[in-house]
């Protein structure tokens, strides 16, 4: 008996920097669903090549599953190019179904991110949605829609109702799963263990979908598909889904050359100094996160003297707490035990300005008592008096005592004000106030 051949053609749209780009699949599937070819491309002429070669050299294969006559050449938007189920998963899914949000859907949020507005806009009794349905039979194939459905003491009795660890009837999503990967997943649910290579969404992102080696990741996933897994479409027909960075419930990727930043939009898209390019990465993504340590908990970095690419760290990196994704309001933490003793010098130099001040009063109150009691000796006829000895005097000491002590005083005092300044207030300073390196909003 001859080997069954089948060759599956898909259609679907992934989102892209200039847009939403189609993308025209391939596949040549073996009985056992193993592809002995494949070819993933934006270029339909590309694609239609392969498909025509592909026939040509399985005259006796079906298409999709069918073996109906097929169009000669492959035509947009027609049944050639479509999500028809085979031996194995189509390579990226429907994220055309409102049912199952994309990055497509997101782009009006700059994917994935929340619109920024003040606090002051926002509603001050605004909660959390957390009034999702305990059993949601959404996004299953009628079969399993009405045993979801059935009476909590009948799914018991069966055995399905998840109650006292039974298996439970639920949506679970067919993941789209690459060559690459080798993927533990649990009997009843949407969590995954993937071994693969770097991927942030169908099978041509991230380095790994570039071909690229040295690319290793381990992606943990709980709640794939997000609060809205779909298992079958309004049809009926399986649908697929890839990962998904902002749908997916919660996740902790670690990739050993990703784009960090990008795929998690991290940041402002342009001018993050720290934005991680072809870098390993670990990310830990969920609605709630909490670092516990039970005695200590230690954020260090520069520990190293080369990064995992095998390049020299040739600049220093600091920890960047930065709420609600807005890395235009960070600025730098202050640095306690220097902010504490800038205060103090500020203070003590606020006393000596007090202390000069009395002082020049002192002086100026000696020579103001030797003006309010001086005397003149009179003469007749009009003539010039002759000037006060009292005062002379006075004015020379008050004028003494300026300028050894009161003037002086006042430039040392000026001076020091300087050197504050540049101590506590610079970055080049010793005791600069602010960290270096460490930010926050």
């Amino acid at each position: 008996m001859a080997n069954k051949t089948d060759i599956q053609t898909f259609e679907y749209t992934v989102p892209t920097k200039d847009g939403a780009q189609s993308i025209y699949s391939v596949k040549v599937v073996d009985q056992n669903g193993v592809v002995k070819d494949s070819i993933s491309t934006s270029d339909y002429a590309e694609a239609s090549k392969f498909y025509e070669t592909a026939k040509a050299k399985n005259p006796s294969a079906t298409v999709g599953g069918s073996t109906e006559k097929q169009d000669e050449s492959l035509k947009k938007s027609d049944a050639s190019f479509d999500n028809t189920v085979g031996p194995a998963p189509p390579p990226a899914d429907n994220i055309e179904d409102s049912s199952n949000p994309g990055m497509e859907e997101m782009k009006g949020v700059d994917a994935g991110r929340p619109p920024m507005s003040s606090f002051n806009d926002r509603n001050e009794k605004f909660t959390s949605n957390t009034k999702k349905k305990a059993v949601d039979c959404d996004g299953l194939p009628d079969a399993q829609r009405r045993l979801c459905e059935l009476p909590n003491w009948e799914k018991y009795s069966r055995g399905i109702s998840g109650v006292f660890g039974q298996k439970r009837i639920q949506a679970k999503i067919n993941r789209i799963d690459c060559e690459s990967e080798l993927v533990h997943r649990g009997p009843d649910n949407n969590a995954f263990i993937v071994i693969g290579n770097d991927r942030s969404s169908n099978e041509l992102s991230g380095y790994g979908g570039k071909g690229y080696t040295q690319c290793d990741s381990v992606d943990i996933v709980a709640g794939m598909g997000g609060f809205k897994p779909n298992q079958a479409d309004q049809s009926g027909s399986p649908f697929y889904t890839s990962p998904n960075f902002f749908l997916d419930a919660a996740r902790i990727h670690i990739s050993q050359k990703t784009d960090v930043d990008e795929n998690f939009n991290i940041g402002l898209k342009e001018g993050m100094q720290t934005k991680s390019k072809a870098k390993s990465a670990i990310t830990v993504k969920a609605d709630n996160v909490r670092l516990v340590g039970r005695e200590s908990l230690v954020l260090v970095t520069n520990t190293d003297t080369f990064n995992s690419q095998g390049g020299q760290i040739q600049q220093w990196s600091g920890i960047h707490l930065m709420a609600n994704n807005d890395e235009k309001g960070l600025q730098p933490i202050p640095v306690g035990n220097n902010l504490s003793k800038c205060l103090h010098e500020l203070s003590k130099h606020l006393e000596s300005l007090g202390k000069l001040f009395h002082g020049y009063l002192k002086y100026q109150m000696k020579y103001n008592q030797v003006v309010a009691n001086h005397t003149h000796i009179e003469k007749f006829f009009a003539k010039k008096t002759l000037p006060s000895l009292e005062c002379q005097f006075g004015g020379q000491l008050v004028n003494f005592e300026q300028i050894s002590k009161t003037e002086l005083s006042i430039l040392k005092h000026l001076t020091n004000l300087a050197g504050f300044r540049s101590n506590f207030l610079t970055m080049k300073g010793k005791d600069y106030i602010n960290s270096r390196f460490n930010k926050t909003n």
